[in-house]
């Protein structure tokens, strides 16, 4: 069993509201991938809103760090999307073949 203390719960709770606004603004996308970009942006959010809210100075404000969770969940998905994007738009074989010849020397 899972034995969150409130203020992780609020931060977890934070994450997935935030993940969840930006996932409707994401149209188009197979589910599969919905759900991956979800986990992802909830994950970043969890485990990088603390050290984001105290480097920037905003752990100092009343909810402060749960801002930044939110703004995470939320942006976070949107770089998790284009990091989709770019893995769907890459030809595959001009990436090795270049790997090759690098390996190779030319």
């Amino acid at each position: 069993m899972i034995n969150l203390t409130p203020a992780e719960a609020t931060k977890a709770g934070i994450a997935v509201g935030g993940a969840a606004v930006s996932l409707s603004f994401m149209k188009g996308i197979p589910w599969a991938q919905k759900l991956t970009m979800f986990a992802g942006s909830v994950f970043v959010s969890y485990v990088f809103a603390t050290p984001v809210a105290v480097y920037t100075g905003l752990d100092k404000l009343a909810g402060g760090e749960g801002g930044v969770g939110g703004l995470l969940a939320i942006f976070g998905m949107s770089l998790i999307y284009k990091g989709f994007e770019f893995i769907n738009n890459v030809d595959v074989k001009i990436v090795f073949m270049s790997i090759v010849d690098r390996i190779k020397g030319k």
